[in-house]
């Protein structure tokens, strides 16, 4: 049996194919994320177009291997393939907001990062309370490079979540600002036929 100090530091991380990175990242078991790591792994290890451990076990919704991954030093910050978007807006999508307060616990930033996004497409009001909380600006305007997106409300608006756009609402976001389309999040409603959230945004 080959144990880690068997094998010379050089080779190390070279010994550890990515499929056995993905597998312990998804499988959830923090034991078998150490052992990779005693040979040698880096905790941030980029799995060619998958992203890093961390990336993959809050997607997976594996809690554990993201608070195990967090405590070795992984970066809260991370981002995705694609689309380009940090952990954070993964976690704010998602039903529990426990990785959520994680990563924001460990260090996740929420200024300029469409930390919001996540939460507006899922329709996630606690998980967007806790961002607004913790500092995230409700009017910002997301984009990917140069092409702007819009604001929490023209992507709330954009996946059909009502409670969400009233909740938006009455934290003050601003109705007046505009998507790549130059659309307000009312006009954007109406473009898509959709009467009952255009006449929340009247």
């Amino acid at each position: 049996m080959v144990e880690a100090h068997d094998v010379s530091d050089e080779w190390s991380p070279s010994v550890i194919s990515d499929y056995v990175v993905l597998r312990a990242a998804t499988g959830g078991k923090p034991p078998v994320m150490q052992a990779l790591m005693d040979f040698g792994l880096h905790v941030d290890h980029n799995i060619d177009k998958v992203g890093t451990p961390l990336g993959l076990a809050v997607l997976c919704q594996k809690a554990d291997m993201v608070r195990f991954l967090l405590s070795k030093g992984a970066d809260p910050n991370g981002m995705y393939w694609i689309p380009p978007d940090v952990y954070l807006v993964e976690a704010a999508s998602l039903a529990s907001p426990d990785i959520l307060n994680t990563l924001l616990d460990h260090g996740a930033d929420v200024a300029d990062l469409m930390a919001l996004k996540g939460a507006a497409e899922g329709g996630r009001i606690d998980s967007a309370k806790i961002l607004l909380d913790r500092g995230a600006d409700i009017d910002e305007v997301f984009c990917y490079d140069d092409l702007i997106i819009g604001t929490a409300l023209h992507v709330t608006v954009q996946h059909d979540q009502e409670e969400f756009v009233k909740f938006l609402l009455a934290r003050g976001a601003r109705r007046d600002l505009r998507d790549r389309n130059r659309l307000t999040p009312r006009e954007l409603a109406l473009s898509d036929g959709k009467e009952k959230i255009a006449q929340l945004l009247t």
